[in-house]
């Protein structure tokens, strides 16, 4: 029997890597299995040792380039510089994976280090510092360079929770609810950031300025147009809705304005290491991640891996330390079971049981 193992990776697991765990606890349960494992990463805080690990046992740089973009000062000027070299390399595809939560400017920040690093003669001294302050004209004057010098170039952002821009969901209202701000503060932001919000209406909705295509930007679209902004309501309220909008304070939004793609981080990984095959070439999948939540489900590894089991007639099991999910709502998905883990140092030993079980000796 062929064992797929795809587990979630947590930094700060100190038993090595989880996949690995799960995949030799397995073998020596069940020496007559094939097994192999693919680490995944659940939050962008994985998402670098997660791709290094992959690129160097799977493959898959392939003239790929993983931009990770960090928190704290300073970290959208790094990421913007990041992204620059790589459009420099001539890299034909770049990934960004964003964090769930970072300054709460819709991306200006961003978007101003981003044209400044991609100018013709960028000048370290022209990079802007982080501004409380939100200019709409110049917000829509870096997209248009962003998205001029992304054109030639699949710049695709990843995000690993559902979070629009505006609204009680959005990237204010959430981190407000988890404390990370004060409540005021973040009804301010709100109130800032939707006046940008209806600022680049009116801007883009002037006559005179660039228009894009009728099938709109950014939306993941296989062939988005690109140089060109949304140039409709309709448009920009759509991308404000986008499930990326509101990751890390917003830069999803201002590059999905400029005319990048999005997708789930695990979607982006799995797309990149060739998940479809692997899941394919099984005879059983097995998925570890911290939580079944009906939630974020969509996001998840398992939201990943599961529907693809389902649809090649391969059975798909799951670890997980927190099941929010009935086995109704489980088995909709395509899972055939799943099994609560109380301590992730029991991982291995909960791993050989469900191998006598998944997968007895013939």
């Amino acid at each position: 029997m062929h064992i797929f193992v795809a587990a979630d990776h947590d930094t700060d697991f100190t038993d090595g890597w989880e996949s690995d765990v799960v995949a030799a606890a397995w073998l020596e349960a069940a020496p007559h299995c094939v097994v192999s494992a693919m680490p995944m990463a659940a939050h962008a805080g994985a998402a670098r040792p997660v791709w290094s690990r992959n690129s160097t046992s799977v493959g898959g740089f392939d003239g790929t380039a993983l931009v990770q973009v960090g928190g704290g000062e300073g970290a959208a000027a790094t990421a913007a510089a990041d992204i620059a070299v790589a459009l420099e390399a001539k890299m034909g595809r770049i990934v960004v994976s964003l964090p769930r939560y970072g300054t709460l400017d819709a991306g200006a920040s961003f978007l101003a280090a981003l044209a400044a690093a991609c100018a013709p003669e960028p000048d370290p001294k022209d990079v802007p510092g982080e501004s409380s302050e939100i200019n709409p004209e110049e917000y829509v004057r870096n997209a248009r360079e962003v998205s001029a010098a992304i054109a030639a170039t699949d710049l695709v952002i990843t995000y690993d929770e559902s979070m629009p821009l505006l609204g009680m969901h959005g990237m204010s209202g959430t981190a407000a609810l988890l404390g990370d701000v004060d409540p005021s503060a973040a009804q301010d932001r709100e109130k800032d950031v939707s006046g940008l919000f209806h600022a680049l209406i009116k801007i883009l909705d002037d006559p005179h300025a660039p228009s894009a295509s009728h099938a709109g930007m950014g939306l993941g679209l296989s062939a988005p147009s690109r140089g060109v902004l949304p140039s409709s309501a309709t448009d920009i309220k759509d991308l404000s809705r986008h499930d990326a909008a509101g990751s890390a304070g917003g830069i999803g939004f201002a590059l999905l304005l400029a005319g990048a793609r999005a997708l789930p981080l695990s979607q982006a990984f799995g797309a990149q290491f060739g998940v479809h095959d692997r899941v394919t070439e099984a005879d059983v999948v097995v998925v570890y991640q911290d939580e079944l939540d009906s939630r974020t489900f969509p996001t998840s590894t398992a939201g990943l891996i599961a529907p693809i089991a389902l649809r090649v007639g391969v059975p798909c099991i799951v670890i997980t330390r927190d099941r929010m999910m009935s086995t109704r709502e489980l088995a909709a998905q395509g899972i055939a079971s799943s099994y609560q883990l109380e301590d992730a140092h029991e991982l291995g030993s909960l791993a050989a049981r469900l191998a006598k079980s998944w997968s007895p000796a013939r």
